[in-house]
């Protein structure tokens, strides 16, 4: 095998190899118009895609507002026509149950509903948690919206009809999905870094919605126990509604300092004060102290305690 001299192997490592500059030519060989007809193709695809997400939300919006509308109307048809004959607090108020809001605290559902259609607006226009879930047209935060209509219904059939069992159940499944809701649009609002106006309505018609169902399902299960067992005797009832009272004040608490969710709270107010003012025909004792523990329980988590730190000295 022969050697190459210091000029022939300056002239072989100067000279370029067979395939090195295939690349090169074959870009520089691209015309003008063939860079512009790739762009276009790569904008056709951009607006088909955009087009084919546009149409995956518009069908997602009128799922949507088919299942509140439906929800809101058969909860009407059910409160205005008496469903079996009753509404919702005839039915609550039959049993003797302690944990048991005054009739007026019902009407909480018709702004529950207001605020849902305005979550609604929000969500199908600019809201958070749009992602498309696989091959579907509906994204996870569309589907457990429809599947706590359809639950929603389901509830009241079950409890107009006195199924108390299967009620319970529903409302259980449907609490938990609400939340489960409520906790992905939230994460969501932080990862989209959501402005704080419309942040507030992503999460507060969320919120009330599901602290009145927590309510709802505390009650369901005290008067499904009540009818299950025969009667419960007055002064479990009395322990149960201090020991229900301050677990829910507790958690009232906690949202409000570490989540910053200042809804749960007057729901709670709400139904404190409800419950308190309905016990009073039973027990005036025990009916202020549970008006009083709501007080002293919504103040405490109220309190700007962020603002009071103790100091060293």
């Amino acid at each position: 095998m022969g050697t190459y001299g210091p000029s022939e192997q300056k002239e072989a490592s100067t000279t370029p190899k067979a395939g090195s500059g295939q690349g090169v030519r074959a870009q520089e060989s691209r015309t003008p118009s063939a860079l512009e007809s790739e762009r276009q193709a790569e904008g056709s695809v951009a607006r088909a895609d955009d087009a084919h997400a546009k149409h995956r939300r518009l069908i997602e919006s009128i799922v949507l507002w088919a299942a509140w509308l439906i929800m809101v109307a058969f909860n009407g048809y059910a409160e205005i026509f008496h469903l079996n004959g009753v509404n919702v607090g005839q039915v609550a108020h039959e049993g003797n149950v302690w944990f048991m809001p005054a009739g007026w605290a019902f009407a909480i559902w018709g702004l529950i509903y207001i605020v849902l259609a305005l979550w609604l607006i929000r969500f199908c226009l600019a809201g958070p948690s749009r992602k498309a879930l696989g091959p579907l047209p509906f994204s996870l935060s569309g589907l457990l919206f429809v599947a706590t209509c359809a639950l929603n219904i389901a509830w009241l059939a079950c409890w107009h009809f006195r199924a108390f069992t299967a009620s319970l159940l529903i409302i259980v499944v449907l609490t938990a999905l609400t939340w489960v809701l409520y906790g992905i649009v939230r994460r969501d609002q932080h990862e989209e870094d959501t402005a704080k106006a419309a942040r507030i309505l992503d999460w507060t018609p969320l919120s009330l919605y599901a602290s009145w169902l927590t309510i709802a399902t505390l009650l369901n299960a005290c008067y499904t126990v009540q009818v299950l067992s025969g009667g419960v005797s007055d002064i479990i009832q009395i322990f149960t509604v201090v020991i229900l009272l301050v677990l829910l004040l507790i958690a009232v608490f906690l949202m409000q300092q570490k989540a910053g969710d200042w809804v749960c709270g007057l729901v709670l107010l709400w139904s404190g004060l409800a419950i308190g003012i309905n016990i009073l025909s039973r027990s005036v004792a025990v009916g202020v102290l549970v008006i009083a523990l709501t007080a002293l329980g919504e103040a405490l988590a109220y309190f700007p305690w962020s603002t009071f730190k103790l100091v060293r000295r």
